[in-house]
């Protein structure tokens, strides 16, 4: 064992310390009490939220519709035409995101995105929105906005349908009577990805976005949906990933939640996603030098300005500026070994929590969609990923394909416009 895996050990940072038997025990158990009913998170760490959307959706040839993606920092409109195989996004605009920089009221949020709308309306009447941010659904294909993320600063938009608001807002430039269907970006990826199966090799797949933060869908028979009652056929479920509770945490893992203001929430996501990896790689390093396996003279960079993007260039070696904080060149490859090994412990549970909606899932062949800048740029991410993926499936007989799902939020938010709406 090296030195570097010896020190990440004693502080219970290892892969090694991620047991992917046990953990793949306690989401089972998480997963059946979230599908059984409502709870708060300490009673089930992952929400299992329904999105009311069956996969299966009847498409019509040369059909358009308007789709509206509403992310964490850009509002993307466009007009999206079904050529028979996929969809066609056409003259799409970009905009950022309203009440990033002021507080709007639910007129103003509303009306700012209804206005982008405006140049599609007399192409499509239905409406597809890819909303990135927690909504409470209904059989409606509509939901209330439960909470804002991402710095918004529109509170009167709590609680209000974000379908329903829209359309109101259209409804003063464009009287037609349309329907609009809401799903979040995690669901729109596995809709939009689930057109690249063009030979339909799948009847399932898991959906998942690891980048910024991490979250997964799967598609599940309604009848194991407990909390809602009358329901039939497959549902795509929104499970709310980076929730779960169950891995066993680390030093870095629990100085990093104690700084955090919700600090029994997105514990997954503290230990793997793209905003916080940075953070244990700085923590990690630091602890390196007090523990003597990296000089005393060691300097990093401000913490806050100590992004994954800038670790990830460096160790693809697109750029030598962190050189500068080490004494040695021994140091610049502690200082590595320490990165990877963390890395290659955020693939092991990205892969696990994967792993377990894929055996969820109760089929022997499955579609893996991911989506997320992360899992795509950060060096040996992916490959350490699909490493402990085929190790984990491969016990239960199921294989698997990686779907490249960059750039199918749209796609996603057309496919689901065209479903029906009880």
């Amino acid at each position: 064992m090296s030195k570097v895996n010896e020190f990440l050990k004693k502080y219970q940072m290892d892969a090694s310390n991620i047991n992917i038997d046990d953990a793949l025990n306690k989401f089972t158990l998480e997963i059946n009490k979230g599908l059984a009913r409502f709870n708060t998170i300490d009673e089930c760490s992952i929400p299992m939220i329904p999105t009311f959307l069956n996969p299966n959706i009847d498409l019509k040839k040369g059909e358009k519709v308007i789709v509206v993606d509403a992310g964490g920092t850009n509002l993307r409109v466009g007009i999206a035409k079904y050529d028979g195989k996929d969809f066609e996004v056409t003259d799409c605009t970009e905009d950022k995101m309203p009440a990033v920089d002021r507080e709007y009221s639910a007129n103003e949020f509303f009306d700012y995105i209804a206005i982008r709308c405006i140049p599609y309306l007399d192409q499509a009447t239905n409406i597809g929105f890819c909303f990135s941010y927690q909504v409470a659904m209904d059989a409606s294909l509509d939901g209330k906005l439960v909470a804002w993320a991402k710095e918004i600063k529109a509170i009167e938009v709590v609680g209000k349908y974000v379908g329903k608001s829209l359309l109101d807002a259209i409804k003063k430039y464009s009287p037609v009577e349309r329907k609009i269907v809401v799903l979040n970006d995690t669901t729109a990826v596995l809709l939009g990805g689930k057109m690249l199966d063009y030979d339909h090799e799948f009847k399932k797949y898991v959906g998942a976005i690891y980048g910024t933060g991490f979250n997964c869908c799967y598609i599940e028979d309604s009848k194991n949906i407990k909390k809602f009652d009358n329901l039939s056929g497959d549902m795509i479920i929104n499970t709310e990933t980076g929730n779960f509770n169950g891995f066993t945490r680390g030093l870095f893992d629990d100085e990093l939640t104690n700084e955090s203001a919700l600090k029994n929430e997105a514990l997954t996501e503290k230990m793997s996603s793209g905003r916080y990896l940075a953070s244990l790689i700085y923590k990690a390093t630091l602890k390196a030098v007090e523990d003597g396996l990296l000089s005393k003279d060691t300097k990093l960079p401000d913490y806050k300005g100590f992004k994954l993007s800038f670790v990830s260039m460096y160790l693809a070696g697109l750029h030598n500026d962190l050189d500068e904080c080490f004494a040695s060149s021994d140091d610049i490859e502690t200082f590595k070994e320490i990165s990877y090994a963390l890395i290659n412990r955020a693939s092991k549970i990205v892969a696990t929590t994967i792993g377990a909606f894929a055996i969820k899932s109760g089929v022997d062949k499955i579609g893996i969609i991911l989506e997320g800048s992360t899992f795509y740029k950060l060096p040996t991410f992916k490959e350490s990923f699909n490493d402990y993926l085929k190790e984990i499936l491969d016990k239960y007989h199921i294989y698997y394909r990686l779907i490249d799902g960059r750039g199918r939020n749209l796609i996603g938010a057309a496919v689901a416009a065209m479903c029906k709406v009880s």
